[in-house]
């Protein structure tokens, strides 16, 4: 059976989508030798797994400002009031000079990506039958254009319903953004930025406060 530290190291590599196999207890004995554990492997990895912080650091505090409270990782993006999306998407653009993604709500999403398929496949079956059982014209194919066209003008007037996070969750969502948009992102993370991350989570986790100092409890 896991400990609680134990729990809380297994929890936080799927959070920062890092592994380790083993850690000695002297790189978790505090939160500041927990710290320097993550950056040594930060430092050493092909993957800057770490590099989605300044991003995160930046959405979670265009949050909080917003509606005016603390928030954790695990914060759920579509909780927030749909005037509350826009301001922070509007704050986020002007400071990143990036674009936040969107996503139409589920059913909508599914429908528009299935669309075509039925559309066109059904097409082509009824002018299959047109052609072979009512001596038709094979003019009857081009009729698989309408449900392609059908399609596109459904996928772009259903843009403005792109109001869900995906994924929902706060850390989950900028890890996800950070992946798609490496290239554009400032990825320069700060060790204040991984100190603050790493003593929020372990507050989350133990539902106490912690210090760079504070010893992490077995």
């Amino acid at each position: 059976m896991y400990s609680r530290k134990e729990d809380f190291l297994s929890q936080l590599q799927y959070k920062i989508g890092d592994r380790w196999e083993d850690i000695d207890s002297e790189h978790t004995e505090s939160a500041k030798s927990l710290i320097n554990f993550l950056q040594s492997r930060h430092n050493q990895s092909k993957w800057p797994f770490l590099n989605f912080l300044p991003f995160y650091t930046n959405l979670k505090s265009s949050i909080e400002k917003e509606i005016g409270k603390n928030i954790t990782s695990s914060f759920n993006l579509n909780d927030l009031k749909s005037e509350q999306r826009k301001n922070i998407i509007s704050c986020i653009d002007t400071e990143e000079g990036i674009n936040l993604e969107m996503k139409r709500p589920k059913m909508i999403h599914q429908f528009i990506f299935i669309f075509p398929l039925i559309g066109i496949l059904g097409s082509m079956l009824m002018s299959t039958y047109l052609i072979t059982s009512k001596d038709a014209s094979g003019f009857w194919y081009l009729s698989g254009l309408l449900g392609l066209i059908i399609s596109l003008l459904l996928f772009n007037m259903t843009k403005k319903l792109k109001s869900n996070f995906s994924p929902n969750l706060l850390l989950d969502y900028s890890k996800s953004y950070f992946v798609v948009n490496i290239q554009v992102l400032k990825i320069n993370y700060s060790n204040k930025m991984l100190e603050k991350f790493i003593l929020d989570e372990l507050e989350l986790h133990y539902n106490e406060s912690f210090n760079l100092d504070s010893k992490i409890p077995d």
